[in-house]
């Protein structure tokens, strides 16, 4: 990492303090958007910042941004920290800098990660109502005047007390618990390194969490990968993530037996308690050898099995659900019933849903082929392919704006 000022992109911009006329530690103040440096931060997933945006436009606020100002050597620093947390390859030589009475400084963004985003869409895209109206471009500067966003800055802080500011902003606007865990796992490891005193106890005093909710999130850490993306892509809840936990380190499963557990939980569309209760009941019988090893091996191939007849029924269960569904509005549109001016849903969301029961259809039935002759999957093939035609055609002949 190169530490020359001159291999930095300079850009000069006027800040002003707001709240006092001299130099303070914390003051508030109006940024430029474009000198605003976002490294990472605990929240990976942003969701509906279209709808955030609209929501800033329309009521012309929004909460103050926690910004902290560096020097080219805290700055320096913070990088440093980030780099070592994050395991990312983030420069001196990326950063935005701005020019301040001769001196380089560096905005970074500490807390406000989706208010940002949800300005910078503003910007460039523009909320619902200024695109209706005007078109694309101009809506952040006809809502604010111009392109620049409140913040709270703090000067020349710590690494150290930068990432505990977006531990604390995590406690009162909730990360995904998975990315929140990580998040604790990285810095704790990262402390303990420097400090091998430092303890879990600590670490939760120091995030505002309970011990006990710092090292359930730490043991999520330690799951293999495979078990933690059930969690991660939303197959099941973060409560069957922590039970898993309990399967590896007291009933010493390994990553094939914690994976049927995990199937098991998906295809019989298991909740949290239910899922616990097993899993008490499994340990229960560890703990008290009631299960052998002839009987341990025989419930295996048992929840195979049942996994097996579980998706068969769940799957059947469902395809009737949807045929019966889909034979009761074929029977309106031929009664004359249901149209396109009349039709009681959103044209473009009921057109998206049959586009992604199609998409589904795809994938799944190259598997169903393995049972069926050449002749019924030419002719599969060729309805999918007509059926995916239709709905363009529909997408195509829909009014703007129609939803």
């Amino acid at each position: 990492m190169s530490s020359s000022k001159s291999a930095i992109r300079l850009e000069r911009v006027e800040v002003e303090r707001i709240q006092t006329p001299h130099p303070c530690r914390v003051y508030n103040t109006l940024l430029p958007l474009n000198a605003i440096n976002v490294l990472a931060q605990p929240r990976k997933t942003f969701l509906e910042i279209d709808v955030l945006g609209d929501d800033v436009a329309k009521k012309n606020l929004h909460e103050l941004l926690r910004i902290a100002r560096f020097d080219f050597e805290h700055c320096k620093r913070y990088i440093s920290e980030v780099n070592e947390i994050w395991k990312t390859g983030f420069m001196m030589e990326e950063m935005v800098p701005v020019q301040e009475n001769g001196s380089l400084v560096f905005y970074v963004l500490l807390d406000g990660e989706r208010r940002y985003r949800s300005c910078i869409y503003l910007r460039d895209k523009g909320c619902t109502s200024c695109r209706e109206e005007f078109g694309p471009g101009g809506c952040y500067e006809r809502h604010f005047g111009d392109l620049r966003v409140e913040a709270r800055v703090e000067d020349n802080i710590s690494p150290d007390e930068a990432i505990d500011i977006q531990a604390s902003a995590n406690i009162h606007h909730r990360v995904p618990l998975h990315e929140e865990a990580h998040f604790y796992d990285y810095l704790y490891k990262v402390r303990k390194r420097r400090d091998p005193k430092y303890t879990v106890t600590e670490h939760a005093k120091r995030m505002g969490r309970k011990s006990e909710a710092i090292r359930l999130a730490m043991r999520f850490c330690d799951l293999p990968e495979k078990i933690q993306d059930y969690v991660e892509d939303g197959q099941v809840r973060w409560g069957i993530g922590i039970e898993a936990t309990r399967l590896q380190f007291q009933g010493k499963l390994d990553e094939e037996e914690l994976e049927r557990w995990m199937i098991r939980a998906v295809t019989e569309n298991l909740k949290v308690p239910e899922f616990r209760e097993r899993v008490n009941r499994f340990l229960f019988n560890l703990k008290y050898e009631q299960m052998s090893m002839f009987s341990m091996a025989e419930d295996r191939y048992m929840a195979r099995s049942a996994i097996k007849m579980v998706v068969e029924r769940h799957t059947l269960l469902a395809i009737h659900g949807f045929i019966f569904y889909l034979n009761k509005v074929l029977d309106l549109f031929i009664k004359g019933k249901l149209g396109k001016e009349d039709s009681p849903f959103s044209h473009r969301s009921s057109i998206k849903v049959f586009r992604r029961l199609i998409d589904v259809e795809a994938k799944a039935l190259p598997y169903l082929w393995q049972l069926l002759p050449k002749k019924e999957r030419e002719r599969d093939q060729l309805v999918i392919k007509k059926t995916a035609e239709v709905l363009s055609r529909l997408e195509a002949s829909l009014p703007e704006g129609t939803e």
